[in-house]
Parts: structure tokens; C-alpha cells; sequence
């Protein structure tokens, strides 16, 4: 994502976050291209799933309460609520951190990782407009699969309350993971390994009911199900009213408890900070 939103003038109390929002959605449809790719690659693994269950149900009418019809919805909906709600923030934080941009920014009197949070929520933004059309189209393809949502509305306002908190959850996880470069030059390799249990944690490759039983547990344990498992379940209608603000609650003491841990790591870690690159 781009570092360049950071060193523009942004005003006064929330303004600057606001502007760097702004600023950050200006610059990633400036470079569209680079958002349709992103979201495609969300999108294929989904896509490449269907393909397999399609096969697989064949023989068998139900997996685990998942109808195909559940099935196809559920990869839909995963790639497209995963690829609206994950930011990298670490990424860029590894990337400024390296290349000693994060210097100037320690001067000013404002929160950074507060600020990488406001610049990658202009990429997703992008990323949402421009997979909104490649879900239509996937919607289309497997129309006769695809279940049309039927929520009351507890169930809607518990659905978007719930989106808002994994955006949360899942971006303090990324400036988590980014907080780590302020100890090593190079965190890449970290954060691969780290989303690539998270696309099994998190319900992306499987559901996690069909996950072996050591593994079930640690994501039933582990956070990763709080950023879309928890909000695509809530949208298939496979969650009662009270489950899904019990649901929320939990997804909020995930984002105090991770704000906690960011605040924690920010401190020690900028101790540590030498200002490597220029």
C-alpha cells in the first residue's frame, strides 16, 4: 500500500485520520488495477472450493448441516466479506519501518498505527467497489446454488454490527503482526506464515465444523474466526438472535483486548526502533 499518504499535511484531531483515509482511497483508485487484482485473488480460492464441493456432493446431499446450496453461499459470501474486511497493515508498516519513513511520523502528535489503519481502510474501500462487480458475476455463474439471505432485522443490524468489529479485529491484527518489524528488518516471511494458518482458522479454506478435532478447537480458540466465519455464518441464517450479539461481544473484547496488545508492542517496540533506511 502506498507510504506516501503518510507525509501529506492532514490538519487537526480526527481530520488527519480522516484525511488520510481519504487520501489513501484517492490513491488506490488512482491504481485500480492494482485493487482488481488483489480482490481476484481473494475471489479464486472460493471459487476453486466450489469447484470441489460441487464434485463431492454428488454422492451425498448434506455435510456437516451444509447443503450445497449453504455451501456455494458460504464461499460467495467468505470472499467477498474477507476481501472487504482484511487490510495488510503490516505490510505497510514493514515497509516504512524498513526504509526509515516511520521516523518523521514519530515527531508528529499522532497515533500510528491509528493512522496505517485510516490509509488501509482507503484500499479496501477500493477493493469493495471493484469486487462488488466480480461477486455479481459469481453470483450469476452459480445462481442456482446461491441462497438469498433471510434475516429479521435483529439479525441484519447483529450481521453489519458484527462486520464493523471484524474490520476491527482483523486490522489490529495486521498492525499487530506489523509492530514486529520495529524488532526485525525483514517480517515478510512471519506474516505469510501467520495468514496462512489464518486461512484455515478463519474458516476461508473450510468451515470450520469440517476441520479435524485438535484443529477445530484452536480455531474455535483463536481470533481469526471473529473476521468473516463468524459474520458469513451470521448471514446464512445459521445463528439465532441471541447468539449473534453473544457473537458481538466477544468480537468486541477481541478488539479491546488486541488494541491492548498493539498499544503494548507499539511502546516496547519504538524503544527499539533505530531508523534503519532513509
Amino acid at each position: 500500500m502506498s507510504a506516501e499518504v503518510a507525509t501529506r499535511p492532514a490538519g487537526t484531531g480526527l481530520r488527519k485520520y480522516w484525511s488520510a483515509a481519504i487520501f489513501s482511497a484517492q490513491d488506490a483508485f488512482t491504481y485500480r488495477a492494482t485493487a482488481v487484482v488483489w480482490m481476484l485473488v481473494d475471489f479464486v480460492p472460493s471459487v476453486v472450493m466450489i469447484l470441489v464441493w460441487q464434485a463431492a456432493y454428488r454422492t451425498q446431499t448434506s455435510v456437516e448441516g451444509y447443503s450445497l446450496h449453504d455451501m456455494v453461499t458460504y464461499y460467495l459470501a467468505t470472499g467477498i466479506i474477507a476481501g472487504a474486511l482484511t487490510s495488510h497493515a503490516e505490510f505497510t508498516m514493514n515497509w516504512e519501518i524498513r526504509d526509515g519513513r516511520l521516523t518523521p511520523q514519530l515527531t508528529r502528535p499522532i497515533s500510528y498505527p491509528v493512522l496505517v489503519m485510516c490509509k488501509e481502510t482507503g484500499w479496501l474501500i477500493a477493493k469493495l467497489v471493484v469486487g462488488i462487480p466480480v461477486f455479481a458475476l459469481l453470483v450469476f455463474i452459480f445462481r442456482q446454488h446461491v441462497l438469498v439471505p433471510h434475516l429479521s432485522p435483529a439479525a441484519w443490524i447483529g450481521f453489519g454490527l458484527s462486520c464493523l468489529l471484524a474490520y476491527a479485529i482483523l486490522s489490529l491484527i495486521g498492525v499487530c503482526l506489523g509492530c514486529l518489524s520495529l524488532w526485525t528488518i525483514e517480517s515478510s516471511g512471519i506474516f505469510e506464515l501467520w495468514w496462512s494458518l489464518g486461512g484455515v482458522l478463519s474458516g476461508s479454506l473450510l468451515p470450520l465444523e469440517l476441520l479435524p478435532g485438535v484443529l477445530r478447537h484452536v480455531a474455535f480458540v483463536a481470533p481469526h474466526r471473529w473476521g468473516s466465519y463468524f459474520p458469513v455464518r451470521v448471514l446464512l441464517g445459521k445463528v439465532p438472535v441471541a447468539g449473534i450479539y453473544e457473537g458481538v461481544l466477544i468480537q468486541f473484547c477481541w478488539v479491546i483486548a488486541l488494541a491492548t496488545i498493539v498499544a503494548l508492542l507499539w511502546r516496547l517496540g519504538t524503544r527499539k526502533y533505530e531508523g534503519w533506511g532513509g
